[in-house]
């Protein structure tokens, strides 16, 4: 976890982040540019008043999907605003977080109405009513719960391919024989840091493949780190993943293929498909015995060709679907290689 802070220049009180950047040195780091690097940070947390430059900063921290906590240090106060400005209310927009310094910043800000997530921290440095330790803890506790609720955003592109891999190993029994991919598997395990395997089981579990997850890594013989994600604090998510249809492979049919894509074209009218509804087609394909040119006149009769190319589509390209296990009318070899 690394959190980027930044106070714009000439802010009243920039204390509260100068003191958690002594005390947070471990993973807290301040910039008066603006930029984000090419290390680029778990979070991003602006102090003070919106300046063109923490727009800039805001502007970043949205095109690279970083959250973002957002601590007005009194600037929305009554004194100090005759209504909130379209910049501010842009910062607003898409923060994950408003932090209220005071119980009273809190109030007025509540009574504003103008964020979901509303969190007060009391600052230990213009106030008693809480230690510097004490103020110190538990922002980090809310940096590491905001982080732990985006790891969708954060997680990289390496390990969102181990998680591939392994629904692969989970849901085929036969795909460990593959020469060379047991080996390559846990070569690519093994470079996963702590904070990697975090977000890899919370990333599962939000999107319902933890089991599989785990069944895999067995399967490997891999000694991984655990990780509760139950009893991990997180703010609410958007949505729950579905169960996994479990239908015996000696059960599977062309009807339960196509009754498994008309549910998910119902789903995917109210919200985004997640993992295990495109681990569900894929067990499907994989491991059923149907008759192909069947299926193929069923789906159209449901029309639902132009979704199904795009879940098989998606299949072909995150969980390498190869060509024998797909009804090739909707997937022709030109749009696969």
């Amino acid at each position: 976890m690394k959190i980027l802070a930044y106070t714009p220049e000439g802010t009243a009180c920039p204390s509260m982040a100068e003191a958690l950047q002594k005390a947070l040195g471990d993973v807290f780091t301040t910039t008066h540019a603006a930029t984000l690097g090419q290390n680029l940070p778990s979070l991003v947390h602006v102090f003070g008043p919106c300046t063109p430059m923490v727009i800039r900063l805001l502007h970043k921290a949205i095109r690279h999907h970083i959250p973002i906590i957002y601590s007005p240090q009194g600037y929305l106060l009554p004194w100090n605003n005759k209504g909130i400005p379209y910049p501010v209310r842009l910062l607003l927009r898409h923060a994950t977080v408003v932090h209220a310094r005071s119980e009273f910043e809190f109030a007025c800000l509540q009574q504003l109405d103008i964020h979901k997530f509303l969190v007060e921290i009391d600052d230990a440095t213009s106030t008693q009513t809480i230690t510097q330790a004490e103020m110190t803890v538990q922002m980090r506790r809310l940096y590491r719960k905001i982080v732990d609720t985006h790891v969708a955003q954060l997680l990289s592109e390496n390990t969102k391919k181990i998680i591939y891999r392994l629904l692969q190993i989970a849901i085929d029994d036969l795909i460990i024989t593959t020469d060379g991919l047991a080996d390559t598997t846990r070569n690519m395990l093994n470079t996963l840091s702590d904070e990697e395997w975090r977000m890899l089981f919370l990333y599962a579990y939000d999107q319902g493949v933890d089991m599989e997850m785990r069944t895999a890594l067995k399967r490997l013989a891999f000694k991984y780190p655990e990780c509760d994600v139950k009893n991990i604090d997180r703010f609410p998510l958007s949505s729950k993943p579905e169960p996994i249809d479990s239908t015996p492979f000696t059960e599977i049919n062309v009807d339960t293929i196509v009754n498994s894509f008309l549910r998910l074209h119902d789903i995917a009218k109210h919200t985004p498909l997640l993992l295990c509804h495109y681990a569900e087609v894929y067990r499907l394909l994989r491991t059923g015995d149907y008759d192909e040119t069947l299926l193929c006149q069923k789906l159209s009769e449901q029309h639902l060709e132009t979704f199904a190319l795009q879940v098989i589509g998606i299949l072909t390209e995150n969980l390498a679907l190869n060509e024998g296990y797909i009804p090739t009318p909707f997937l022709p070899k030109s749009k696969i290689l």
